[in-house]
């Protein structure tokens, strides 16, 4: 077979334009790991600022349970708003919920990640609960 005068064995061993395959090969892993790097990154700061609005909220209904007229957490929908205020991550919307059963003051939240990282597209549920005797 050949192809305006050249066979095709020709064009295997041709050498020129190697460099430049291999250059976007090794640029797409690495623009993917950089990608995914911070995709990463955000997924833990999600992660920590669920876990800490949890943990702040869980005290406030402690405590405003048992003084009313000094804090802002005296009721399950005063506490859920004082989480929400205290989420401090990108803004995917996170759930909460407050409740006295269980191990006393009891305060859970939720939110879903969504990780692009160019090649491809995870969500990760993050959950967060926290008890406050």
């Amino acid at each position: 077979m050949t192809v305006q005068g050249r066979t095709f064995r020709n064009y295997l061993r041709e050498e020129r334009g190697a460099s430049g395959a291999e250059f976007a090969i090794v640029v797409t892993v690495t623009i993917s790991l950089i990608l995914t790097s911070l995709g990463m990154s955000m997924l833990l700061w999600t992660s920590s600022s669920l876990h800490s609005a949890v943990e702040r909220a869980a005290r406030c209904y402690a405590i405003g349970a048992a003084h009313s007229s000094t804090t802002t957490c005296t009721n399950a929908a005063t506490t859920i708003s004082y989480a929400t205020a205290n989420y401090t991550g990108p803004n995917f919307s996170p759930v909460f919920t407050a409740d006295t059963t269980g191990c006393g003051h009891t305060v859970t939240g939720s939110v879903t990640f969504p990780l692009n990282t160019g090649l491809f597209n995870v969500s990760f549920p993050l959950a967060a609960a926290f008890c406050y005797p």
